[in-house]
């Protein structure tokens, strides 16, 4: 079953909540999925399957690779078999942490699941991987539990409630230009400027102890591969630029580079940009990528 892509968007509080209703609180990765989980695309609107360890991908304990990241990572907004590392990985040779949380849960993942010899970490470098970082790492010492801290809601009527406050603060964005709803060859697309979007100079000390977490993870891997890509976000068409777009590519740039100069301190790090991703690969809608998204970041990655 092929998703709608006009319909799709986890970022709406009626659809998240199928999500949200799956997850459950863990000491290990803070959040997980019920191991072993099927579900039918009717349930999420595509195919979706947990993994012995409440993960999503290949869970080899004793592969050479492991994959890190959020939810570009993790494989998410497509059928089960379409997403990118299904159509790239041999599944005995590879173990997916990834999963929408930061550097903390992840080494715990790792540390308490893997028992390969860390040849490999190939990590899929979202600009949400800092705002989520920060934000687990205030969870942490909240005292709240993960749906409390966020303001996650469920409940049929709660969710109903958001669904119209979202619409009003939605239109509020679209009106001063920070969200943009257009067409192109034929789809519509909203791209949405405050989407992951963070200022290093303004959370340089709240970056400090993450950054310092996936410093030293990645530090237990003999070699490491790091790839940006794209979202939507980068992707706006010159005709549709405007100051608050511009602003969040400089974010989004800076960000990376970041990352990149982090990574780099690892003796045998490799980092790309990956390139000749369209609007077309993404969900018009939600953030993710779609079939053809996931199959362009596939052979992006077979090139490296």
């Amino acid at each position: 079953m092929t998703p709608n892509p006009r319909k799709l968007d986890f970022t709406e509080p009626m659809q998240v909540r199928k999500w949200l209703g799956l997850l459950v609180e863990d000491p290990v990765s803070a959040l997980k999925i019920p191991p072993n989980l099927k579900l039918p695309p009717s349930h999420l609107g595509f195919d979706f399957a947990s993994n012995a360890f409440g993960l999503h991908g290949p869970c080899s304990v004793n592969a050479p690779g492991v994959v890190l990241g959020t939810s570009f990572a993790m494989g998410f907004a497509v059928d089960d078999g379409k997403n990118w590392f299904d159509q790239l990985l041999r599944p005995a040779e590879w173990f997916n942490a990834g999963f929408p949380v930061g550097p903390v849960e992840w080494t715990q993942i790792v540390d308490t699941y893997y028992r390969g010899d860390r040849s490999l970490a190939l990590f899929i470098y979202h600009p949400n991987t800092w705002p989520n970082a920060i934000s687990y790492t205030q969870w942490r010492t909240s005292g709240l539990g993960l749906f409390d801290f966020f303001g996650w809601k469920i409940g049929f009527w709660e969710c109903l409630r958001l669904h119209f406050r979202r619409r009003k603060s939605g239109a509020a964005l679209e009106a001063d230009g920070r969200r943009l709803i257009f067409k192109s060859d034929g789809r519509e697309y909203r791209l949405d400027s405050t989407y992951s979007n963070i200022k290093k100079s303004e959370c340089l000390a709240d970056l400090s102890e993450p950054a310092a977490k996936l410093k030293a993870l990645l530090g237990t891997f003999q070699r490491v591969i790091c790839v940006r890509v794209p979202i939507k976000e980068d992707l706006t068409p010159p005709d549709r630029q405007n100051s608050h777009f511009l602003a969040t590519k400089k974010n989004y740039d800076d960000m990376w580079a970041f990352t990149r100069d982090l990574v780099l301190e690892h003796p045998r790090a490799f980092c790309n940009e990956l390139s000749g991703f369209e609007l077309r690969h993404y969900h018009g809608f939600d953030t993710h990528l779609n079939e053809a998204g996931n199959t362009h970041l596939s052979q992006r990655l077979r090139e490296l």
